[in-house]
């Protein structure tokens, strides 16, 4: 089956909808079989064909069960009252007037944007190959973020979240080829919208307007917890002798500080190297030992300053005192 738009523009066959929506083909046609959420033309060889209005409503009635409403107490709901019910989720975010601001990294979007976008459409503000380019560039507010991540990983949590914080993007969408259901259920729990390639630039327009009037957020604590993902851990900053020096240094003054940050140094630095080569079972696993390496890296960081801190303040006389005993 072609899983493109149809030749008339209000006309999206069910692969297309599928993208737009997030919703499988076999959710839809169950929707419409068991409920009557959506009553789709035909096309001369029996093809659904849906307009926008019911690439709209589709969108309206899974943001609500992905809120925990069963489909069939919201299925046959007018598109005013879906909206209303929308708007009193937690997390509501009304849509915004005038066009809307696009960004896009990577992407191969096909067709051209609007040189005069109407209300509700996006007008194309920056364009980078990569998100390397991206994050390097001066970030621009803009309401829409489209990357486009070929493969989602374990490292994409954090680029995106990285992203969004850099254009202070109201909405990222993150096109990709290939995906681990647990990978893309990680993304949906952050707050982002993931589509199947390929994403065409009339698909991306219909999706806005309600993307912006309904956009997930991420689950408490989640950000401050994967934006490490994308990014290197940093570097030791002592090594093991030279913990044992500071340590020994600090009794000539008969301070334990030092030795109890070197202590928990030493122990951080060792879960670090344990998480990140404790064996994953699944791409959700990845996910978590992920964060655990880089969240062990952080602390163990933290600890690392505040022992420098101490070096710098407490241990600076006694430092020089033993340099002028060993000259």
């Amino acid at each position: 089956m072609d899983n493109t738009q149809d030749a008339t523009d209000s006309s999206y066959r069910i692969g297309a909808v599928e993208r737009l929506t997030g919703i499988p083909a076999v959710t839809i046609r169950m929707w419409e079989r068991r409920y009557g959420a959506v009553e789709p033309e035909r096309s001369a060889g029996n093809g659904r064909l849906y307009s926008r209005v019911q690439v709209a409503r589709l969108t309206m009635l899974k943001r609500l069960v992905d809120a925990g409403h069963a489909i069939s107490t919201v299925a046959a709901l007018s598109d005013g009252e879906l909206s209303r019910r929308i708007g009193d989720l937690p997390d509501f975010r009304p849509a915004l007037d005038g066009p809307l601001a696009a960004c896009v990294i990577g992407s191969g979007l096909q067709g051209r944007w609007p040189e005069s976008p109407q209300d509700g459409e996006a007008f194309l503000l920056a364009d980078y190959p990569d998100i390397a380019t991206a994050l390097a560039a001066t970030g621009e507010s803009v309401d829409a973020l489209v990357v486009d991540l070929l493969l989602i990983g374990p490292r994409s949590i954090g680029e995106l979240t990285r992203l969004r914080a850099h254009f202070s993007a109201t909405v990222v969408i993150a096109i990709y080829h290939f995906a681990p259901s647990e990978q893309l259920a990680a993304l949906h729990r952050a707050g982002f919208h993931t589509v199947s390639a390929p994403l065409r630039v009339a698909e991306l327009q219909q999706m806005l307007p309600a993307l912006l009037g309904a956009t997930p957020q991420a689950e408490s604590g989640e950000d401050s917890l994967v934006e490490w993902l994308g990014e290197p851990p940093p570097a030791r900053r002592f090594t093991a002798a030279e913990l044992a020096e500071t340590v020994a240094l600090a009794r000539t003054v008969q301070c334990e500080c030092p030795e109890h940050l070197s202590q928990l140094i030493t122990k951080l630095a060792a879960f670090e190297a344990y998480s990140q080569d404790c064996e994953s079972r699944t791409p959700a696993d990845a996910v978590v030992h992920t964060v655990l390496h880089q969240a062990s890296a952080q602390a163990r960081r933290l600890m690392e300053d505040a022992l420098q801190y101490l070096i710098t303040h407490e241990l600076a006389d006694a430092a020089a005192a033993e340099r002028a005993n060993n000259g």
